[in-house]
């Protein structure tokens, strides 16, 4: 399964979590914006006061200029204004502009009310959780159909194309009438586009951050009574389960035993399907849905923190995954690390279960048609092989190097790939890590990694002519 900006930053954020020694109910509002579902509040409140006074000069002051406030040392060369706009209900949804590669695009979105008033600062368009995509923000490409009798060309949208947009940032103008957004996509690696994407909003939503910091608890006792799974790794690349997530669940799914979460009677989607214990610790699977009362809107439930009752010491999850199997969605939630639990704790661990709940401030969706350029990223064949202490060797074919970040295609690879250390080295001496922003497999069957430059607070866009090398590991590819 190709894995996307949201899980590398689930995985980095909760990779850094300690243990709280306080209020849980305040922890959790505080936390929760580096969970799965609420984005990155930490580099949203780094960049208002910069963003606001851009904004302060002119209200009017979006595309390049906004671009080059956010995103220094983007260059100019891969920006593709856009300035298309669409009302739906109450809203105005515009696309301002864009930066794409042949991997990866950004867009730069406003939002503004109809009458002029002021726009929820907490506003979102992809209302994420663990399901098909009701509410989401998706990109699909316009990709040329097949010709008709007379030759034409027609274009058409392919569904098995349309891509989640992954949430970045978002500032409020300094008046409070428009909102910018940040959105980022893949892309797949080479298929040939016409150019044209449909951009599809389901829904403006806000989060309810009161209603989301209520935890209950879960006894995980009777979880003992039943058999803990080993951790299941994909059998095959191409063969089902497509990853360790969906394995579980159609493993457990065969044994026909689950458990009720705490709102069981007015969430009856949410379930707790078992545990698996592996070298590294425990992990569990809950199924996944959503659930709409008027303008409340439930979009996932998860393990917040799992106490031991024995010594009241409280654990963290250290990652997560997401997956499906016939149409059923999961999330397999990995207490490993630092946490050391295993089967044999089962009867002693009590979990806090958390649910996200969001407020529908309009549910009449946008679809926008819109054209882009593409920036030509730099491809350097490698052919060389990467090393890692304990691991088979992996070959890396090629590198792929532009403004938006690196991709590195690899063949025969026997890594997880989001484990691979990955440094930038500048002409000038400088050296930047950079961190994972998604990975998978391409047409020919190659593994494939994305990264950005710098982190993901804070991450950079680099002039691919200033950089010296890229280091993999113990390999450097320099670049001529």
């Amino acid at each position: 399964m190709t894995r996307d900006r949201e899980e590398a930053l689930i995985y980095e954020a909760l990779s850094q979590v300690e243990t709280p020694e306080y209020d849980i109910q305040a922890a959790l509002a505080r936390e929760r914006p580096t969970r799965p579902w609420v984005r990155s509040a930490v580099r949203r409140a780094v960049l208002l006061a910069a963003v606001c006074a851009v904004l302060a000069v002119s209200a009017g002051a979006v595309g390049s200029s906004l671009w080059e406030q956010l995103l220094p040392g983007m260059p100019e060369a891969a920006m593709s204004p856009v300035d298309v706009s669409q009302t739906s209900g109450d809203y105005i949804l515009t696309i301002e502009d864009t930066a794409v590669d042949s991997s990866s695009i950004l867009l730069l979105l406003s939002l503004a009310r109809t009458d002029g008033g002021p726009v929820n600062p907490g506003a979102e368009l992809d209302i994420f959780y663990y399901g098909d995509g009701f509410g989401a923000a998706t990109l699909t490409p316009v990709v040329p159909a097949a010709p008709t009798e007379d030759d034409n060309v027609l274009l058409t949208c392919q569904e098995e194309s349309a891509k989640t947009l992954c949430f970045e940032d978002s500032w409020r103008s300094e008046d409070g009438t428009k909102l910018y957004l940040t959105y980022s996509a893949d892309r797949i690696d080479d298929r040939s586009y016409s150019g044209e994407y449909v951009l599809d909003v389901g829904m403006v939503a806000v989060w309810d951050a009161e209603k989301s910091a209520e935890t209950h608890r879960l006894s995980l006792a009777p979880l003992a009574e039943v058999e803990t799974l080993e951790c299941i790794e994909p059998a095959s690349k191409n063969g089902p389960p497509p990853d360790s997530a969906s394995a579980l669940l159609y493993a457990m799914r065969k044994r026909e035993v689950s458990f009720p979460l705490p709102l069981d009677e007015q969430l009856p989607q949410y379930t707790l399907l078992g545990a698996a214990s592996s070298s590294q610790g425990l992990h569990f699977v809950l199924t996944q849905g959503l659930s709409r009362q008027g303008e409340v809107l439930c979009t996932g439930a998860d393990f917040f923190s799992i106490i031991d009752i024995r010594d009241g010491s409280r654990h963290r999850p250290h990652s997560f995954q997401f997956g499906s199997w016939e149409g059923e969605a999961c999330s397999q939630i990995n207490f490993t690390g630092r946490s050391k639990l295993t089967a044999a704790d089962l009867p002693y661990l009590e979990a806090e279960v958390a649910y996200l709940y969001y407020t529908v401030l309009s549910d009449q969706p946008f679809s926008i048609r819109f054209s882009v350029d593409s920036y030509t990223p730099q491809v350097y064949p490698v052919e060389k092989a990467l090393s890692i202490p304990n691991r088979r060797a992996t070959e890396v074919v090629e590198l792929r190097l532009s403004p938006l970040g690196i991709l590195v295609v690899m063949e025969n690879c026997y890594l997880e790939i989001n484990q691979i250390p990955v440094t930038v080295r500048l002409r000038d001496g400088t050296a930047i890590p950079c961190h994972w922003t998604g990975g998978g497999e391409d047409e020919q069957g190659r593994e494939f990694m994305r990264v950005r430059a710098g982190d993901w607070r804070n991450p950079r866009f680099l002039d691919p002519s200033q950089v010296e090398s890229v280091i993999l590991g113990d390999l450097e590819i320099p670049i001529p």
